[in-house]
């Protein structure tokens, strides 16, 4: 997951997996995971098990484009 793998910005994260922006990502990304991707990312960084519980987030099929 780019998220605990990268230090990449989240914006940068959004246009690589074809988002339009940072915010329609975050809103994905909170509507599968339950938590914002920044806090995703600090807890997984913290806590490496806890990110692979949610590895799977299928947020390609959330996406929104153009909202």
């Amino acid at each position: 997951m780019l998220l605990t793998s990268s230090d990449e910005s989240l914006a940068e994260i959004a246009t690589r997996v074809g988002y339009d922006s940072d915010m329609a990502l975050s809103r994905a990304f909170k509507r599968k995971a339950g938590v914002p991707p920044g806090a995703f990312r600090k807890t997984a960084l913290a806590r490496p098990e806890a990110a692979q519980d949610n590895a799977r987030i299928p947020l390609a099929a959330a996406r929104h484009r153009g909202r």
